[in-house]
């Protein structure tokens, strides 16, 4: 039984896979562009994650959530250096970061296989996500990049 949270992550799944592909077919006058789409493609379902999802679930599941915490943390940060690097390395690490991905996105698959059943708000999570997806569409729109405290803390000049 998949329910409606779990639908909208796995369209945010096809929407980041269609943009890997089209990266692959992409001249290289466009591959720096779309690259930088699909960083904020991936981070927008990486908070989703990390800070809807993850906390949502189970204590019984707090070993696969830990190896999924990990997991986002490293595709992050090497998405971050593949944003940085030059460009010969870029191609490289945007593959790893393609195939950890598809790891990552089965691993959360399972994990919400697993807690299909379980008491979770899911409808209160879909809102929620809802919520955050469209206010990222609108930063993106406006500054072309999304908040995050983690990289932009209170306090100090943004990135």
């Amino acid at each position: 039984m998949h329910n409606r949270f779990h639908l909208l992550l796995q369209q945010l799944r096809l929407k980041t896979e269609a943009q890997f592909a089209a990266l692959e077919q992409a001249h290289a006058d466009h591959r720096s562009a779309l690259q930088r789409q699909l960083a904020l493609q991936l981070e927008q379902r990486w908070k989703i994650e990390a800070q809807l999802l993850l906390p949502a679930l189970p204590v019984r599941q707090a070993r696969p959530v830990a190896q999924a915490e990990q997991d986002i943390e490293l595709l992050r940060d090497l998405a971050g250096l593949a944003e940085r690097c030059g460009s010969e390395n870029r191609e490289f690490l945007w593959a790893v970061v393609q195939r950890l991905a598809a790891v990552h996105f089965a691993r959360i698959d399972d994990l919400l296989f697993q807690a299909e059943a379980q008491g979770i708000d899911w409808a209160g999570l879909l809102t929620e996500a809802e919520v955050w997806l469209a206010e990222w569409a609108r930063e993106i729109r406006g500054d072309g990049d999304i908040e995050d405290e983690d990289r932009d803390p209170v306090g100090l000049p943004p990135r």
